[in-house]
């Protein structure tokens, strides 16, 4: 990572997002890309600030309203507009590409946004980035001469980037969702056991079966309860499943967990429904793990040294998401060698935004 670049790039994408704030706060005439979250609550800051001359883009609503404004299609949006992009998690970039390519230039993202006013334009496991970047340079200089092929270590020098300066526009970074968790440098003819950590709706786990059908042993970890329903109809009639309303700790106990935000259901001291741990060591005991897959909203350390056993005596494939808390970036990998020093070490993302980073032991 060229730490200089990234600082005086950040000054850039601040300079733009408090333009781009000062035009929501003065009542023009601004347009919002995408019927999303963070498109409300920009909206909603606009109205705060008496300016009701927000429009929404989105093509597949248009005519419609959305947060009290009117939807229109890109194609009947002004070239001489402002338009602000609120997609965040998955195509910030792709529709960048749709504003260009509409003759739109007077631009600006959400991203930029959370630079100008990062309490009211919040972003998913943003917090400490900058922070820890600076204070754990040589720990991240570390995990790059750890990483195993050079696309790993580009993707990772842009996802420093990115995660520094809020610019969510250059880089390598692409949205290839399909392939997340089935690299080709990992073997699955290799492979006759899977472990989905943080399953949601099962969806990965049919992946891995359907992948892989001279499985034997599939073991589905989810602690909210309709999503487990999901996830067992997902699998419904597949052989050799097995399925654990737990959510993955290192420890037997009973948490608080927000149940409200699909994919993203976690652990929270502020959650609305209580929820069982388990360490996989201790659920799992001497069942075969040929790989682990975890998703499971931060709390990916702390499973690890709830499997400590599993990796250092059966060593399975890894498949960590690490973009929950930037430390992770360097601490899990630290984590994971000094249980079994000989994995090779991958890093891929899966999107233009800030989810799915996911760190591959192999």
């Amino acid at each position: 990572m060229n730490i200089q670049r990234s600082q005086d790039e950040r000054a850039v994408q601040l300079r733009i997002g408090e333009r781009a704030l000062g035009l929501l706060n003065g009542g023009v005439h601004v347009y919002l890309f995408g019927t999303t979250t963070y498109a409300t609550r920009v909206a909603e800051h606009a109205y705060s600030r008496g300016n009701h001359r927000i429009i929404f883009i989105d093509d597949h609503k248009a005519g419609q309203r959305f947060a009290d404004a009117p939807v229109v299609a890109l194609a009947d949006v002004p070239k001489a507009a402002t338009v602000i992009g609120c997609v965040v998690e998955g195509r910030p970039k792709t529709v960048d590409r749709l504003l260009r390519a509409a003759g739109v230039e007077d631009t600006a993202n959400y991203y930029q946004l959370n630079l100008a006013d990062p309490k009211r334009f919040p972003i998913p496991f943003w917090d400490n980035n900058v922070a820890d970047i600076d204070a754990h340079l040589a720990e991240y200089a570390w995990l790059r001469g750890v990483l195993a092929d050079d696309r790993s270590r580009t993707e990772l020098d842009d996802l420093l980037h990115f995660r520094y300066a809020n610019d969510a526009l250059s880089g390598s970074l692409t949205y290839h969702l399909h392939e997340q968790y089935w690299e080709p440098f990992i073997d699955l003819g290799t492979i006759h056991s899977f472990v989905d950590g943080g399953s949601f709706d099962g969806k990965t786990a049919l992946q891995f079966i359907e992948r892989q059908p001279a499985y034997e042993r599939v073991d589905v970890f989810e602690p909210f309860p309709s999503s487990m329903v999901n996830a067992k109809h997902t699998l419904s009639g597949q052989a050799h499943t097995h399925f654990h309303p737990f959510a993955i700790l290192n420890e037997r106990k009973t948490l608080r967990f927000t149940s409200g935000a699909g994919s993203a259901n976690g652990l929270s001291a502020s959650g609305d429904i209580e929820v069982l741990t388990c360490g996989l060591d201790d659920e799992l005991g001497d069942a075969p793990v040929g790989m682990l897959k975890l998703d499971i909203e931060g709390a990916e350390p702390e499973a690890i040294e709830g499997a400590r056993n599993i990796i250092r005596t059966q060593r399975p494939v890894l498949a960590v998401c690490v973009y929950h808390d930037q430390s992770h970036f360097w601490r899990i990998p630290q984590q994971v060698m000094a249980i079994r020093p000989d994995y090779r070490v991958y890093l891929r993302h899966y999107s233009e935004g800030v989810y799915e980073t996911v760190m591959y032991f192999i």
